[in-house]
């Protein structure tokens, strides 16, 4: 993690260092140096008080799950200003919110607490750790990403967890996808095991369906999206692999039987300035046309389309038929209108 211990101060001493402009409070008594966030992207000011949130909640009992738990990891979760969840067989005394956070002019919303009881279900389950932090074991950790979420938000987090454990790497897609396979069967068996009374049936159609490959998450938006449209007609593949005159290249997203691609765009593929992303765009297209000589389709999508779930549905509908791929209206058990928060900008930017 960017932020340890070191980078803590904690005190229940007065006012002076409430009001210090050179401390930023993360939670009652327990403050960081303004100076550490400072200058920082606002994505990177949001990562580094999630992170100081859950290190100053660390204590004896207490489990790091959910959304917490990949920012203990390194791992972007759907929300880049997460709640802070944890499992604990002890009461617990935290509070229920976390309060903003103003660093210059960029400010980090408040989030809430979460404390679930862990109970017998983790008897005989290992916890994990990672940089000191203790994390819940890996069956219920993948339970919680799936509880309380909207499916998009879980199919996400699972993707990425599974990515994450899986060491999933584009440059060895099939020694990739052996392990992913593996540890996604170990985990629908770990989880059917916790004898969990709601929740296990989601969580175990999350875990089928969810996919290491994805590299952010407009691919993971456009990926749900296709699973709630095919829903097991076509064989949908993150990072797909084509040769083409001795040329590697890898699609997004693609329906290989059909010879589908669906690549998606924004400002981190084609670069941050306009030289950067005009030769990237250039050749993006070659690319594409070499793609497309050798018989591939395209659907391409843009960030700003998935924000929009009901309409990218339509659109994504009105492409494949176009192209002679029948699919069904949005639906599954995956499927879920969008809900107001899963934009939000508190949350997401």
């Amino acid at each position: 993690m960017d932020v340890s211990s070191k980078h803590l101060l904690r005190s229940t001493q007065s006012r002076r260092i409430r009001k210090s402009n050179s401390l930023v409070m993360v939670v009652r008594g327990t403050y960081v140096a303004t100076s550490y966030l400072e200058g920082e992207k606002p994505w990177d000011v949001r990562r580094r008080v999630a992170q100081a949130r859950l290190l100053s909640t660390t204590r004896h009992g207490v489990l790091f799950t959910g959304e917490s738990a990949l920012v203990t990891l390194g791992i972007e979760p759907w929300w880049n200003n997460p709640d802070v969840t944890v499992r604990t067989d002890a009461r617990s005394g935290k509070p229920a919110l976390f309060p903003a956070v103003r660093v210059g002019e960029i400010i980090v919303p408040s989030v809430a607490w979460h404390c679930r009881r862990s109970g017998p279900m983790v008897e005989g389950l290992e916890a994990e750790g990672f940089w000191g932090m203790p994390l819940a074991p890996i069956p219920l950790l993948a339970y919680d990403l799936c509880q309380r979420a909207h499916p998009l938000q879980a199919f996400h987090n699972v993707s990425a967890f599974l990515r994450f454990i899986a060491g999933f790497d584009r440059w060895d897609l099939e020694g990739s996808r052996i392990r992913e396979a593996r540890w996604r069967e170990h985990l629908i068996q770990e989880v059917c095991s916790l004898g969990m009374e709601r929740g296990h049936r989601r969580t175990q159609a999350v875990l089928e369906s969810a996919s290491g490959g994805i590299e952010s998450p407009a691919e993971s938006t456009v990926l749900w999206v296709l699973t709630c449209l095919v829903r097991g007609r076509q064989e949908v593949v993150c990072q797909h692999e084509v040769q083409v005159r001795g040329r590697r290249f890898f699609v997004d997203i693609a329906l290989p039987e059909e010879m589908i691609a669906i690549e998606v765009s924004g400002m981190g593929k084609f670069g941050g300035t306009a030289a950067t992303a005009d030769e990237v765009a250039l050749r993006f297209s070659r690319r594409q046309q070499l793609l497309t000589d050798s018989g591939w389709r395209f659907i391409n999508v843009y960030y700003e389309q998935c924000r929009d779930l009901s309409a990218l549905a339509v659109y994504l509908r009105e492409r494949l038929c176009a192209l002679g791929v029948t699919v069904s209206r949005p639906g599954g058990k995956l499927w879920a209108a969008q809900s107001p928060e899963l934009f939000h900008r508190d949350r997401k930017f």
